[in-house]
């Protein structure tokens, strides 16, 4: 039932081209309402001067006063790295953001060498199911980027945000295994699954540990 609901999103998102977006609207409101930040439509919004309209959303961080874009990829499979990134800088550009977010449908869609997450400079390519911690990686490095010295510990964030950074790659190798191992080996499978929920529960903590460095 789970793999034919996801195969009917698949479809409903590929062809109507308007239901996955609705998704990851959703699951950004959930996301930003805890902060009060806000979460702007651009799907049909032209950009003035340039006359873009790359990226489905801009996510507004009321604490910052900066904002993140967001653009939902609703096809099966991404394509070309570079061009993707392209797209992504330009559209953090027109749509005047410090970060941009690439979401895909699951890590299926995401092209090998992505793995199931990546950041590239101030761009993230990510599953929906890794959005609030790609969100949240995205705030406190911008958060980092303009503190101007006021922080007490900036070395330690740099160095919790480089853990969730490797962890979030590490996930990639393990699910790999878990895919290869899944058919055969169930004992092996356990301890994977493990793995992943630990290093899930790792990055989590560093987040909250940068979390309580920038409200010391």
């Amino acid at each position: 039932m789970k793999m034919a609901g996801q195969q009917e999103l698949i479809e409903q998102t590929t062809i109507k081209g308007f239901v996955f977006e609705d998704v990851v609207f959703e699951r950004l409101q959930k996301i930003a309402h805890p902060y009060s930040d806000v979460i702007e439509d651009t799907t049909l919004k032209v950009e003035a001067v340039s006359g873009s309209k790359k990226g489905d959303y801009v996510y507004h961080i009321s604490a910052l006063k900066q904002a993140i874009v967001i653009d939902a990829k609703n096809y099966n499979k991404l394509k070309s790295l570079p061009a993707i990134l392209g797209y992504l800088k330009e559209a953090i550009q027109q749509r005047d953001c410090k970060f941009g977010i690439i979401v895909a449908f699951d890590e299926e869609s995401l092209l090998k060498k992505v793995g199931s997450w990546n950041v590239y400079e101030n761009c993230i390519i990510t599953p929906i199911n890794s959005l609030e911690i790609s969100i949240k990686y995205a705030k406190y490095v911008m958060q980092l980027q303009d503190s101007s010295g006021q922080i007490t510990n900036p070395g330690v964030i740099k160095q919790k945000l480089g853990t969730v950074e490797r962890k979030l790659k590490e996930i990639s190798v393990l699910k790999s295994k878990l895919t290869k191992l899944n058919n055969g080996v169930i004992s092996s499978v356990a301890d994977i699954q493990d793995g992943l929920d630990g290093l899930k529960q790792d990055i989590e903590t560093s987040l909250q540990e940068i979390y309580l460095e920038f409200n010391k």
